[in-house]
């Protein structure tokens, strides 16, 4: 996960897509909860519509209907594209902000 952050548990059921995004893995049917160990960074991590302070283990409510349970990092601009999936259709790309808790950041894509 964040090498540089000694908390950081050596084995956990979570793990970082890229550098913004911290995936919580849930292998068990049924399961209704997950810990995750958020690593420290500048702003927080984003689950939920709620930022989470860096540098801490949170217990996550798993709701049956949810396709994943992963935080983003907070200075961070996630592209996804809402459009329905068929042949054809064409692309609805939204881009959605995770902004640090003070000052301003910048971001890339592509």
């Amino acid at each position: 996960m964040y090498f540089d952050d000694p908390d950081c548990p050596v084995e956990s059921g979570s793990f970082m897509v890229g550098q913004k995004l911290l995936a919580v893995c849930v292998l068990e049917k049924g399961k209704t909860e997950a810990e995750a160990y958020l690593p420290e960074n500048d702003g927080g991590w984003f689950y939920g519509g709620r930022c989470y302070r860096g540098g801490q283990t949170v217990t996550l409510r798993i709701l049956p209907q949810e396709e994943s349970a992963f935080f983003v990092r907070s200075g961070s601009v996630i592209c996804t594209d809402e459009a329905p999936y068929a042949e054809g259709a064409e692309e609805r790309l939204v881009f959605t902000v995770y902004p640090p808790e003070n000052g301003s950041f910048t971001d890339s894509f592509f």
